[in-house]
């Protein structure tokens, strides 16, 4: 990546990086720094919609202020690519639903590309047009979310480590040998 690249790359890890003695307020010179595209009026705007408020520490945020706080940071510059691991953790389920609602409008009308790491199937089949499964850093699967779901109706594919423990289970289970 050059320089500009990683200008256009937003990300949300588990740790937004603010020191939780800052409030907003003294974050929006430093995100202005890091990012000449930053665009502060869409930053309040949307810190107003997620009622954040602009004079609290960040330490005294809940965790679904802090959740929504990391999106709106990675998203307030112009990023074209974001990268989002688990943005949703943390937030009771009117925090989902107002954070699951942004990342969709800024698929649909931001043109962004986003790439959401979740355990939380049930929320990316909300979100993803594209799925892939990753285990321990191996792509298994990459595919529309239709055809996945249309695929994984038909079998179930199970990795034991004990296969004949899981015949038995399977027998008593099903009272059949």
């Amino acid at each position: 990546f050059t320089p500009k690249d990683k200008e256009k790359l937003g990300v949300v890890l588990s740790d937004s990086g603010f020191s939780g003695y800052l409030t907003i307020q003294d974050i929006l010179p430093v995100l202005k720094s890091f990012y000449p595209t930053f665009d502060q009026a869409f930053f309040l705007e949307r810190a107003s919609r997620f009622q954040l408020p602009l004079h609290k520490r960040i330490k005294d945020f809940s965790t679904g202020m802090r959740a929504k706080l990391k999106v709106l940071s990675a998203v307030s510059h112009d990023s074209r690519l974001l990268i989002l691991d688990e943005p949703i953790n943390g937030l009771d389920p009117i925090g989902i639903a107002e954070v699951r609602s942004f990342i969709r409008e800024l698929c649909d009308t931001g043109g962004k590309t986003i790439l959401i790491s979740s355990h939380i199937l049930s929320e990316i089949s909300l979100l993803a047009d594209d799925i892939g499964i990753i285990d321990h850093g191996t792509l298994l699967e990459e595919e529309s979310l239709a055809r996945l779901e249309q695929k994984s109706g038909r079998h179930v594919r199970f990795t034991l480590s004990d296969t004949a423990q899981a015949a038995r289970i399977l027998e008593c289970s099903f009272h059949e040998t």
